[in-house]
């Protein structure tokens, strides 16, 4: 790659072949240059943030919540069958 000499020549006509060849060259990187953002995840990336993906906290009230349900509709089951039972019993 030649020194260029923008801005130390006498001659007005070699100063702006200078600058054309200086802007070339900045048009030939331009068309090269690669963008250095990338989109897409890697697999590592993905396995890494996999944990923060899931809310464990909520997934566990959420079981709980369900769990309790359960509990209370077999208790209430129950209740209701042992009254059903008194009362075919009492007629």
């Amino acid at each position: 790659m030649p020194n260029l000499s923008l801005g130390k020549t006498t001659n007005r006509h070699v100063e702006a072949e200078d600058r054309a060849r200086a802007y070339d060259v900045h048009c030939r990187k331009i068309n090269t240059v690669k963008s250095t953002i990338t989109s897409n995840w890697s697999q590592h990336e993905v396995n890494r943030l996999q944990p923060s993906l899931r809310n464990v906290k909520r997934e566990q009230k959420t079981i709980e919540k369900h769990s309790d349900i359960e509990r209370e509709n077999f208790r209430l089951l129950q209740r209701c069958a042992f009254v059903g039972g008194l009362r075919s019993f009492a007629t």
